[in-house]
């Protein structure tokens, strides 16, 4: 995380609480990374207590994701309040991880470094292999192709390229056609911002996209999917679905 020149950085333990309560009042979701392993974890902070030094979060239901936790050395988290972008990491040792299991939480660090960023950002979440998405190109140099989809947002989306078709960072698509589950097709134009390489595909590049200049009435159903998608996510981790 960086440590100087960084506008959005907050430090101290009653504004950084401040935040924490504001998540914990609202009850918002949490998506929290375990050394950078490709699958988030969806979860809500229980408390946060900067006396004693420590926050709690929900267990998930998944037991793998919760060993995940308990045996990571850094454990990155972020979440929205009011379309401001809330992230801190935690840097970790085997004896500052505690479960307990009566309220099926996790105790952590207090954090000592909170980002709150003051632009309109978006919670991106993976999405469902057993209900995936697509999104066709029309306007490839090789043709039409549809990609999965790795992630969305109301901001953009990240693209499985199997076959290496997206070139290089900067490429505009128009017309573009994503395929939401209980919305329908939404058209929408594309620029790439970022290209990396799959750890989870083999020769594949993931490609991060935005979405330029979206109609309103599209970003608000992107919102609302993402929502529903959220909901979906935390439900099945906590085994309600």
């Amino acid at each position: 995380m960086p440590t100087t020149e960084d506008p959005y950085r907050i430090t101290g333990s009653l504004p950084i609480n401040a935040i924490l309560q504001q998540l914990i009042k609202n009850k918002l979701l949490l998506r929290l990374r375990a050394d950078n392993h490709p699958e988030a974890i969806i979860t809500t902070l229980l408390e946060a207590n900067p006396k004693q030094g420590v926050i709690s979060i929900g267990l998930s239901a998944n037991s793998r994701a919760n060993q995940r936790l308990l045996n990571a050395q850094t454990i990155a988290i972020d979440s929205i309040i009011d379309d401001i972008s809330i992230e801190f990491s935690i840097n970790l040792s085997p004896d500052q991880v505690h479960v307990n299991q009566q309220q099926q939480s996790l105790s952590l660090p207090f954090p000592e470094v909170v980002r709150r960023i003051q632009r309109r950002e978006y919670f991106r979440v993976e999405t469902l292999v057993s209900n995936p998405v697509f999104c066709e190109i029309p306007d490839l140099a090789s043709g039409p192709a549809k990609f999965p989809v790795k992630n969305i947002s109301a901001g953009g989306l990240a693209l499985i390229d199997r076959e290496q078709l997206i070139e290089h960072v900067g490429q505009q698509f128009e017309h573009c056609v994503l395929e939401l589950d209980g919305i329908g097709n939404l058209i929408v134009n594309l620029s790439v911002v970022r290209i990396d390489s799959s750890s989870e595909h083999e020769k594949s590049h993931v490609i991060a996209c935005q979405f330029t200049q979206p109609k309103a009435s599209t970003t608000v159903m992107l919102q609302n999917y993402v929502n529903r998608l959220q909901r979906l996510i935390n439900a099945r981790q906590r085994g309600l679905d």
